[in-house]
């Protein structure tokens, strides 16, 4: 399939990385609850909260892999790298720049407070940063490809 223009282009092929880079968000909470780690979704392994969760976290992280997608298309030409490697340094990138707060305020709430669950909550949010971003730029970076 071609679509020349390539912001649409963007949004299409981040809307289906996104789509599917949630699934594994689901994973990580069902192994964090089975591992009996904090989490914020308490009682995930029932099918009910299964379902709603991945439905939820595909469409949650669907539209936000959609505006990623079209701001993908905006900076393409600037990205080093060729082919699938543009996606992937562009979701590192995203990656970096959302989830750098939020992992290093909850390790130094950790370390001022001692509370366990901040230690985990920074651990949760580098899980984000090693392995969905990086699933969404290189879906991102073949589909875009694909689709010139």
């Amino acid at each position: 399939m071609k679509i020349s223009n390539p912001q649409v282009r963007g949004f299409y092929a981040g809307l289906l990385a996104g789509v599917i880079g949630g699934i594994p968000v689901t994973i990580a909470r069902i192994i964090q609850e089975m591992l009996k780690l904090p989490t914020e979704v308490p009682g995930i392994l029932s099918v009910e909260t299964v379902v709603y969760h991945i439905s939820y976290e595909m469409g949650l992280v669907g539209i936000f892999g959609a505006i990623f997608g079209i701001f993908y298309s905006r900076f393409y030409p600037g990205l080093p790298s060729k082919g699938v490697k543009k996606g992937f340094i562009f979701s590192l990138i995203i990656g970096f720049f959302s989830n750098i707060w939020w992992t290093s305020s909850n390790f130094l709430k950790w370390l001022l407070t001692g509370k366990l669950q901040f230690l985990w909550w920074s651990f949760e949010f580098a899980y984000t940063y090693i392995v969905i971003f990086p699933l969404y730029g290189v879906i991102l970076g073949v589909v875009y490809e694909r689709w010139k």
